[in-house]
């Protein structure tokens, strides 16, 4: 069937809009046209790896021949990871390096998603875990993150939604758009139950690095009894600041990695060579990723001090984000990111993005330049 006969025929059977995320809204556009602008709402950390690294590693990369590397990735970067995160056991044979995380996720919504298997999604979450599921013809079921457990996933509440169609569960812990990290207790829990069922976890662990407070978990590798259901999303896009690199990396059960294999010589043959030679230069340096945290969490703890008896800000506990409720007298949140655009130039995520109940909330970098979100804040606590 020729494309055209294709869009003519399903258009309209399909929402588009839908198709691609519950994001879709004129608020890029918007931001696109703004001559000022201060983009608080793109996930992007504004830390980046010191231009003196960038210049060294130019310098050393330069006489090399860039080519192809196998197409899961370079064997010294793979053990590289397995040793960086040695307290999860992970297996360099079961590691794919991707054109950042993300391709990571569709590949786990191919393998497991479509025919209308269930697939259990946090509401709040990432946009592109409900386009992929609608894409693929998956079956969505929501957990609900609740502001009272400050927005954490609780077991008991991802256990009551699994059936026994339940294909995929979704994790993502340090939270996107929330901050959030899930507790010692509720991954422990969450574990002895599907330990023994025929399901699979997706555990969303891109902002990793990040994670502020003291944790015995730190990732559901760590959970051994696990390891033949469980896939893990990981990268240096939002630990390093190397999000126009295009680099991540996922692992993945015995039973899926040779698909996982297939996929990678099939659609990208591999993984640019220049992004993974520099990812090996700089995670050997535990330095890059102390200093960043420790600019986070002094940017959090400033914010949290100074606007604390202003308003309540939710508690980061990891990530890059403040998810805020709207002011009372804004009828929705894409009207009061639409008002914050229009009237000050500064741009900010509406949290029904992330799900429907994010229907009161907006999504806020705090990473990005001190003055450009505390100018921001002064307007928000003004608002209220």
């Amino acid at each position: 069937m020729k494309k055209s006969t294709f869009l003519k025929s399903n258009t309209k059977k399909f929402d588009f809009s839908k198709l691609l995320g519950e994001q879709a809204s004129d608020t890029t556009l918007k931001i696109q046209k703004l001559k000022k602008k201060y983009n608080l709402g793109v996930g992007d950390p504004e830390y980046r790896i010191p231009k003196k690294d960038l210049k060294l590693f130019f310098s050393k990369i330069k006489n090399e021949n860039i080519t192809y590397t196998d197409p899961t990735g370079l064997s010294e970067l793979k053990k590289l990871i397995c040793k960086n995160y040695s307290k999860l056991k992970l297996n360099e044979k079961n590691i794919a390096i991707t054109q950042g995380g993300k391709i990571g996720i569709y590949f786990a919504f191919l393998l497991l998603g479509g025919n209308k298997e269930e697939i259990l999604i946090p509401s709040l979450s990432f946009p592109s875990y409900f386009s992929l599921a609608r894409y693929n013809g998956s079956k969505i079921t929501k957990y609900v993150l609740k502001e009272k457990n400050n927005f954490k996933p609780i077991a008991r509440d991802i256990i009551k939604k699994i059936t026994s169609k339940t294909k995929l569960i979704i994790i993502n812990s340090p939270h996107n758009p929330t901050s959030s990290v899930m507790d010692d207790e509720e991954m422990v829990k969450l574990v002895k139950y599907i330990k023994n069922k025929n399901i699979f976890l997706m555990s969303d662990e891109i902002y990793s690095d990040l994670v502020f407070e003291k944790k015995k978990y730190y990732s559901f590798g760590q959970f051994s009894e696990i390891k033949d259901k469980l896939i893990l999303i990981n990268g240096w896009s939002k630990n390093f600041g190397m999000t126009g690199w295009r680099i991540g990396w996922s692992h993945w059960p015995n039973s899926l990695i040779k698909h996982i294999k297939m996929f990678c010589i099939n659609i990208s043959t591999s993984t640019n060579y220049l992004s993974q030679r520099f990812v090996l230069s700089i995670i050997k340096n535990k330095k890059f990723i102390e200093d960043h945290k420790k600019k986070l969490v002094n940017q959090r703890n400033y914010f949290l001090k100074k606007y604390e008896k202003k308003f309540k800000l939710n508690y980061p506990e990891g990530g890059i984000y403040f998810f805020l409720k709207i002011p009372k007298n804004f009828k929705n949140d894409i009207k009061f990111s639409n008002f914050l655009i229009e009237k000050y130039g500064i741009a900010t995520i509406p949290g029904s993005s992330f799900g429907t109940a994010g229907k009161r909330y907006i999504r806020v970098n705090y990473s990005k330049k001190r003055k450009d979100v505390e100018k921001f804040l002064k307007i928000y606590s003004s608002l209220l």
